[in-house]
């Protein structure tokens, strides 16, 4: 235990420092003043069709999380939408992120689920959602590639990234359909690993292939695969209308597409709760593929992510408070079933 708590400390460490060499980094390089010009001008009635949208997406999520689950095809989509949003406000909030253990462990609290299962439910919506994301970049950077400034390394990484896609998701349909080969794959790949570290790559294989057995329903996985286009579909239309802020843009569906995967795979690595400094930092590289001044794409960073902040808190709070519920104590739950 002990281990693991210092393991949890040096990543949360790691964080701490990436974020705060980024905010450095950014606060050195950048025109503050200029950054400022462009947050006066920001037209906030596109706040409006952006916060229809925000709502749309989280009950899409919340929609298909439950036929990651079994036998949830039919389960109400509330219970589900207030865990996966008091999840998103812990991981703003609390460090390691903590969210990604709050959010199954509140949703046992209120089903007959036990915390295993909706914890793999989870880890393989994950997948889903890296294979979606990296599918829908390498695809549309593929078609319209011409639009980026520089061509040939955007082309290739597409393709590199459109192969990873398809990677994850034939692991995942070989796991369901032949999950007792992938195990024997697994155990025979793992030989000549230390026992306690092939115990814990078979463990978790085995878990998560015993989550992905409700997918082996075709209604089940079609409506997995429908929704997974949804939900990024609106994820990628909620970055693009937030482009329509700023005056000074000229607003196209790549630039979203490629800002929100940016920011994704960003925000998958080491930060402060919150994701503060990497998602800054995602949104300025995306967008200088484009042109964008970094100042420009600092103030679309500052406005997107306190606007994310600031609602996702509120609903968290107002969903533990109706529920009576501490954030303090299903930290602690989650931790301990984690």
């Amino acid at each position: 235990m002990e281990r693991r708590k210092f393991s949890s400390y040096v990543k949360g460490s790691i964080g701490f420092a990436i974020s705060a060499s980024i905010i450095l980094w950014l606060y050195n390089s950048l025109d503050w003043k200029v950054v400022g010009g462009h947050l006066a001008q920001v037209k906030l009635v596109w706040l409006l069709p952006a916060t229809v949208v925000f709502f749309v997406h989280y009950f899409l999520r919340g929609l298909r999380w439950r036929y990651f689950l079994p036998h949830g095809e039919r389960l109400p989509v509330r219970p589900l939408f207030e865990a996966l949003m008091v999840g998103n406000f812990a991981t703003y909030i609390l460090p390691f992120r903590a969210g990604e253990f709050i959010r199954p462990y509140m949703y046992t609290l209120q089903s007959n689920y036990t915390f295993p299962s909706t914890f793999v439910s989870v880890v393989i919506e994950r997948f889903f959602d890296l294979a979606s994301v990296l599918l829908s970049f390498g695809i549309v950077t593929s078609l319209v590639s011409s639009s980026f400034q520089d061509q040939q390394w955007i082309t290739v990484g597409a393709i590199a990234l459109s192969i990873l896609a398809a990677g994850i998701l034939a692991f995942i349909l070989v796991g369901i359909l032949a999950s007792t080969l992938v195990l024997q794959v697994v155990h025979f790949a793992v030989r000549s690993l230390p026992s306690k570290l092939q115990q814990l790559i078979v463990r978790f294989v085995t878990d998560f292939l015993e989550g992905a057995r409700v997918l082996r329903s075709g209604k089940n996985l079609f409506a997995v695969i429908t929704l997974s286009a949804l939900v990024w579909i609106t994820n990628y239309l909620f970055f693009y209308i937030f482009l329509f802020l700023f005056p000074t843009f000229t607003p196209t569906f790549l630039q979203a597409v490629t800002v929100a995967v940016i920011v994704a795979l960003a925000v998958a690595a080491p930060s402060a709760p919150g994701f503060i400094g990497v998602y800054q930092v995602g949104c300025v590289v995306a967008l200088a593929l484009f042109g964008i001044s970094q100042e420009e794409a600092t103030a679309y960073a500052v406005i997107t992510h306190a606007y994310q902040y600031v609602l996702v808190s509120i609903l968290g709070l107002a969903i533990l408070l109706k529920n009576k519920m501490s954030l303090t104590s299903l930290s602690r739950g989650g931790r301990q079933r984690g």
